[in-house]
C-alpha cells in the first residue's frame, strides 16, 4: 500500500467512490472550501496527476475491476448457453446471438450470426468456456 496522508488516502476513497476530482478535493480538504474555482481546479487537478494518488486509486479499484470481469464472464456464459439453448427451451435463438456478438464485437456488424454453427460463433463460445 502506498504511504499517504489522511487527506490523501480520503480523497483516494471518495474518487472510487464515484465523486469528481474537485468534489473529493473539497471532502477530503475542508479548509479548500474558500478556493476560488479556478484554485480549486488547479490543485485538485494537481493532487489528481499525482503518481502516489493514480497507484492508489489503481490498487483500491483492483477488486472491483476483477470482480465486475468476473461477472461480466458469468453473464456472457449465461447468454451463451440460452442462446445455444443450453436453457429450459432447448432452442436455438439466433437473435440472441446476434445481440450478444454487437456487444462483444462492436462495429463488426458483418460477423453476426445467421447460422449458429459458424466458426466465428464457436471460438467465441471456445474463448468463454476455456
Amino acid at each position: 500500500m502506498t504511504k499517504l496522508t489522511k487527506q490523501q488516502e480520503h480523497y483516494c476513497q471518495e474518487r472510487v467512490n464515484g465523486k469528481g476530482i474537485s468534489e473529493s478535493y473539497l471532502i477530503a480538504y475542508p479548509n479548500s472550501l474558500k478556493y476560488t474555482k479556478n484554485t480549486l481546479y488547479n490543485v485538485s487537478s494537481k493532487l489528481e496527476h499525482n503518481p502516489k494518488i493514480i497507484l492508489r486509486i489503481s490498487e483500491l479499484e483492483l477488486p472491483l475491476v476483477n470482480h465486475l470481469e468476473k461477472n461480466r464472464l458469468l453473464i456472457i456464459q449465461k447468454a451463451i448457453d440460452v442462446a445455444l439453448g443450453n436453457d429450459k427451451t432447448g432452442k436455438t435463438n439466433v437473435s440472441i446471438l446476434n445481440k450478444l456478438l454487437d456487444k462483444l464485437i462492436p462495429n463488426k456488424k458483418e460477423e453476426q450470426v445467421r447460422n449458429p454453427n459458424t466458426v466465428t460463433l464457436i471460438n467465441l463460445i471456445k474463448q468463454f468456456r476455456d
